[in-house]
């Protein structure tokens, strides 16, 4: 799958419009496309696939992304959003 938003319609279908999160509240978030396996600052392709993303409120992704945790790594982050989703990935 390359078309991003075609990605985002598929993953917010599985996430029935809400943020995939365990017990989010945050009801009226925007919600945003994260990458679990970082697709990078280029918007690598091969990072692309339903089994590498979630639906994030804003805030859950800015933590997956270490914006409001920056003693984080960001693997760290995404080792704990994988193992709460039940998603692994091996990459391309």
């Amino acid at each position: 799958m390359t078309d991003r938003s075609d990605l985002r319609a598929e993953a917010m279908e599985r996430a029935g419009g809400r943020c995939e999160w365990d017990g989010c509240t945050y009801l009226h978030a925007k919600l945003e496309l994260a990458h679990l396996s970082a697709s990078g600052m280029g918007g690598s392709k091969d990072r692309d696939h339903i089994d590498n993303v979630a639906i994030y409120c804003t805030q859950h992704h800015d933590w997956l992304d270490c914006r409001i945790t920056p003693n984080m790594r960001r693997y760290e982050n995404e080792q704990a959003a994988r193992s709460m989703l039940n998603r692994y990935w091996v990459g391309a």
